[in-house]
């Protein structure tokens, strides 16, 4: 048989709202600095978005355990 990595969906949920939350104070604290550093924080950004996306992918659709 298969079998299923079943996630905490409330333990996702808060994740993804953490990343979330991190992702907006990232972009209100990026406002009216100079250029190098607003560069830095869109690269944090980008990063906390990008891991927002696999954690989604990851266990809202969670692959076959072997």
């Amino acid at each position: 048989g298969q079998t299923y990595i079943v996630p905490d969906r409330d333990q996702v949920a808060e994740l993804e709202q953490t990343l979330s939350q991190c992702r907006n104070e990232i972009q209100r604290i990026s406002r009216n600095r100079i250029q190098p550093v607003k560069d830095q924080i869109k690269a944090i950004e980008k990063r906390i978005a990008d891991m927002e996306e696999s954690i989604k992918t990851f266990f809202r659709n969670p692959p076959l355990s072997p």
